[in-house]
């Protein structure tokens, strides 16, 4: 059902952090403009810690990752020198597709994962000449930490927002450490010395950063003014962010959007606002397949199976085999 905002009323969004992960809670006052700082989350499957190490004195060289990191980024993201970055990396996650070498730098002699399950990097961005940025912090590695400035550069320019309506930043950056300044390994240098009086395993790492990181969708911040404050409240933020931001990129507003709100308020045990959230989205997109399949997953919640039938079944007329929208009519019986 389409609302139009009807009093001044403003909403506040107000970012928490809990642990290296964010969450989004909002009160009302006024919404999170584009220029304030926001928290994003990083992406673990869109993000890489990398890092190559040269062996046997150089005449080849070993590559490995991290597989399992978390953290968050805040910053504006039209001011990157709001921002700050927590990131914890899990040691034992460490992989050089070699059982037997992973093994050896998973032990006390290396990474001391036992003793040590994470290492943890904490920074913030900084300008230097033009586009030139470094990221100014401190990585701990076991119980030594050091300072590091490490390159990167951003990988897009423009506002980067998903059908979810998430924002995304991403960045690229690169660093040779000294494995030694870590006491990696524990003791002596590590690695006995070539006929050709180098090192087996370089002194030198050279680490790769990829990172992807998602921001506060229209969902998140849809759902917990819900939550708070009831529909209404929830649809008058809608049409007030929708009348901010339309034009700017900071959030989507395509049907995608609401429609992933709708299974969450239907978990939340918010049936009647996810139907009042699916009637608002068919009305603004009538021929998308994601506005009628959020309809009929509310009339579903609400026992209404005759109704979500005909909404899923005009969502497969709109768009044939869409996965979500035969998995529901699967799941309604017919």
């Amino acid at each position: 059902m389409r609302r139009k905002p009807q009093s001044e009323e403003k909403i506040v969004f107000e970012l928490k952090t809990i642990g290296v992960c964010s969450v989004i809670a909002c009160n009302l006052c006024v919404p999170l403009q584009a220029d304030q700082v926001q928290n994003f989350r990083l992406d673990k499957p869109h993000t890489i810690a990398a890092f190559t190490v040269g062996y046997t004195g150089g005449l080849t060289a070993v590559e490995g990752r991290f597989v399992d990191l978390s953290g968050s980024i805040s910053v504006d993201p039209n001011d990157l020198t709001t921002g700050s970055v927590s990131v914890s990396f899990n040691t034992a996650s460490l992989d050089t597709d070699h059982p037997r070498r992973n093994a050896d730098l998973w032990s006390a002699a290396w990474f001391n994962v036992e003793e040590f399950p994470t290492m943890t990097f904490d920074g913030v961005p900084e300008r230097r000449d033009g586009d030139n940025w470094v990221l100014l912090g401190e990585l701990r590695i076991k119980d030594v930490t050091r300072r590091l400035e490490i390159p990167f550069v951003r990988n897009h320019d423009l506002p980067v927002v998903w059908a979810s309506g998430r924002p995304h930043l991403g960045f690229s950056g690169s660093i040779t450490l000294d494995r030694r300044d870590y006491r990696l390994p524990e003791a002596g240098e590590g690695g006995i010395i070539t006929s050709i009086g180098k090192l087996f395993v370089s002194p030198e790492v050279d680490i790769r950063l990829v990172v992807q990181a998602i921001g506060p969708g229209l969902d998140d911040l849809l759902f917990e003014t819900i939550v708070a404050s009831g529909a209404d409240a929830g649809i008058e933020a809608y049409w007030r962010l929708k009348g901010e931001h339309a034009e700017d990129g900071t959030y989507s507003f395509e049907a995608g959007s609401l429609t992933f709100l709708v299974p969450r308020l239907v978990r939340a045990e918010q049936q009647e606002a996810a139907l009042g959230i699916a009637e608002l989205n068919l009305n603004e997109h009538p021929e998308s397949h994601f506005s009628h399949y959020g309809l009929a997953v509310a009339y579903q919640a609400l026992g209404r199976v005759e109704e979500a039938l005909a909404a899923v079944n005009q969502a497969l007329e709109i768009r044939p085999g869409h996965r979500l929208s035969t998995r529901l009519k699967s799941e309604l019986g017919s």
